[in-house]
C-alpha cells in the first residue's frame, strides 16, 4: 500500500521539507552550554564538528558548527545539499528572542579548496527544546535560482564551509 496516493508534487515537497526539519529537530537533542561544550557534535551519529571558535559577534563566546554526514546529497549540477548545525554557548537574539542553536540547510558549491559558495535552503533558530524562534525555508529548486553567496574569509562560516567541502569530497572519493 502506498500512502499519500494522489498527493501533488507541491504537497510532497512540503511534506518532505516539514519531515526533514522535524526529524532533524527531533534527532538533534538540544543541550545547555556546558553539555554542548563537553560533548560536541561528534557524539551524535553522523554529525562531525567542523569548527569550534569564538564568535566575535557574540562577545567571543564559543560557537560550534557541525555537519550531518548522513544527510549529504549530491545534486545534478554538482552542488551538495547539506545540513549544518551551529550551537552557541551564549544565546544570541532574533527579534528580541534568544536562541542557542541554528539548524541550516545549504547547497554548497565546492569549486576548489578555499573557493566555496552557498545557497541557503532553510534556517531554523531554536532555544533549547522550545518551539522554533524563527523558521524559513524554500525548495531546493528555488534556492538553486538564487545567486551564489560567499562567506567572508576569516569567519567561522567560511571555515565551516571549507571544512564541509573537504568532508563532502572525502566521502565522494570513497
Amino acid at each position: 500500500m502506498i500512502p499519500f496516493v494522489g498527493m501533488t508534487a507541491r504537497g510532497w515537497r512540503r511534506l518532505v521539507a516539514l519531515m526533514s526539519v522535524g526529524v532533524a529537530y527531533a534527532c538533534a537533542p538540544a543541550a545547555d552550554a556546558e553539555s554542548a561544550a563537553g560533548r560536541g557534535a561528534d557524539a551524535r551519529a553522523g554529525w562531525v564538528e567542523l569548527v569550534a571558535v569564538g564568535d566575535p559577534d557574540n562577545g567571543g563566546a564559543p560557537v560550534r558548527i557541525a555537519l550531518d554526514t548522513l544527510g549529504i546529497r549530491r545534486l545534478r549540477d554538482g552542488g551538495s545539499l547539506v545540513w549544518l548545525e551551529t550551537r552557541h554557548t551564549r544565546p544570541r537574539r532574533e527579534s528580541g528572542r534568544p536562541f542557542d542553536r541554528e539548524l541550516l540547510r545549504f547547497v554548497l558549491r565546492c569549486a576548489t579548496l578555499g573557493d566555496v559558495a552557498h545557497r541557503r535552503v532553510s534556517a531554523t533558530l531554536l532555544d533549547g527544546e522550545r518551539p522554533p524562534v524563527y523558521q524559513e525555508a524554500v525548495s531546493v529548486d528555488a534556492a538553486q535560482a538564487t545567486p551564489w553567496r560567499e562567506a567572508r574569509p576569516g569567519t567561522a562560516d567560511h571555515a565551516a564551509f571549507v571544512r564541509a567541502c573537504t568532508v563532502v569530497r572525502d566521502r565522494e572519493a570513497r
